[in-house]
């Protein structure tokens, strides 16, 4: 079924859902909160650049979109602590987790810092459990939610000048994510993880 602006979803699928996208007032991460928007959903973008939020809200919203910003930084738990009570107090409810903030850059592995390897490591792997752990708890109450985790194919066989961002990417999103959403065996609740690449803009479902 179509919507009706003939995209592939309906304009009320996710009606009264909220989504938090991290990293999502840029590229990949705005992209998605859009994508978001459009099904129905009200959405919650952060940044750990405030630069970066109002253009991106105004640019939602100007579609027509429900929207608030939050300034974080990922690789602080007690910040990312504070991102989800926030979105989950002023929205009343918090279903959707898409793990998008991420660090990278090309550097040898020769001469690559220790600041600039935990700046990437902290960010796409750290910041990913951190992001799911805070938001378990509230999803949990609600009897379900979804978490969907960015990642890149860089890993499947590393790539050359990006030993930090392949390092960050392989064992992380994906493991870190799945771990924390299995609830007890007496009571299974529809909480959900999905691990996503990105090449280009494209996203690939594994």
């Amino acid at each position: 079924m179509t919507g009706p602006d003939g995209g592939i979803f309906r304009s009320d699928l996710l009606a009264g859902r909220v989504a938090l996208v991290t990293g999502g007032g840029t590229g990949i991460g705005l992209g998605i909160a859009s994508c978001l928007a459009e099904a129905g959903a009200t959405v919650a973008i952060a940044s750990r650049k405030p630069e970066h939020l109002e253009p991106a809200a105004a640019e939602l919203r100007g579609r027509g979109a429900r929207v608030s910003t939050v300034e974080t930084n990922v690789r602080e738990p007690e910040a990312v602590a504070r991102m989800v009570e926030r979105v989950a107090g002023e929205h009343g409810r918090l279903d959707i987790l898409v793990n998008n903030a991420a660090g990278n850059f090309y550097a040898p592995s020769a001469s690559l810092s220790p600041n600039a390897w935990r700046a990437v490591v902290e960010t796409d792997l750290y910041g990913s459990f951190y992001c799911a752990q805070a938001v378990y708890p509230i999803m949990k109450a609600q009897g379900g939610g979804r978490i969907v985790s960015i990642s890149m194919t860089l890993h499947y066989r590393g790539w050359p000048l990006m030993a930090h961002a392949t390092a960050a990417k392989a064992p992380g999103i994906l493991l870190a994510a799945m771990a924390i959403p299995i609830p007890v065996p007496q009571k299974r609740m529809p909480l959900e993880t999905r691990f996503f690449v990105t090449a280009s803009a494209r996203l690939i479902t594994l």
